[in-house]
């Protein structure tokens, strides 16, 4: 679904999943987190699993993530540490145990 956007060098992606009931959760594919032109990223209702290992955003400066589940408890840290250009970071992820 995002490749052709990924293929076409988007800087700017959101992608938002409104379902209630049931809860349902995006799975976030990896060529969104590999994908070097972004400059903008926002994720609402999404996973991250744990098959993305990698982050690789170097161009990104402005990430907004709400309501999203990480599968690991390091997950944001890892995105932030793949990010070396971030310069607006906004969280509101009420299933985030820790910021560590």
């Amino acid at each position: 679904m995002f490749r052709a956007a990924i293929e076409r060098n988007v800087s700017e992606l959101v992608i938002k999943i409104r379902c209630y009931k049931p809860i349902f959760w995006y799975s976030v594919p990896a060529e969104v987190v590999l994908s070097h032109p972004l400059k903008v990223l926002e994720l609402v209702w999404c996973t991250l699993g744990d098959r993305i290992a990698n982050f690789d955003l170097a161009h990104l400066q402005k990430f907004k993530i709400c309501s999203c589940r990480f599968a690991n408890e390091d997950g944001l840290s890892r995105i932030i540490c793949g990010c070396p250009k971030i310069e607006f970071l906004e969280v509101f992820c009420p299933f985030l145990v820790s910021l560590d």
